[in-house]
């Protein structure tokens, strides 16, 4: 996924910019951000399987997160982390 911005933030006042962009995998085009509700985004993940012993590999998922969240709270977003399990179970859990 590319997050790109037609207008840089620069002053990093917390007001965003006039548009985000997300690439979307499903039509392969650059779409324009619009989260369903104004100002609020909410992202909803699983977490690892890990079968063997941890490896670096198993933080790329969660670094990749923590990116976006920061980039969308840098941008104004009131930003929610939640976990979506395996078996269908959504649990709203905010993760720092």
């Amino acid at each position: 996924m590319a997050i790109t911005t037609d207008e840089k933030n620069a002053a990093g006042d917390g007001t965003r910019p006039d548009t985000i962009r997300v690439y979307n995998t499903l039509t392969r085009q650059k779409e324009v951000f619009e989260p369903v509700t104004e100002g609020r985004v909410g992202i909803y993940l699983c977490g690892p399987t890990v079968y063997k012993p941890a490896h670096i590999g198993h933080m790329v998922g969660p670094v990749i997160f923590d990116t976006i969240k920061s980039y969308l709270v840098y941008c104004g977003y009131d930003v929610n982390l939640g976990e979506h399990h395996r078996r269908g179970r959504q649990t709203h859990r905010a993760v720092p």
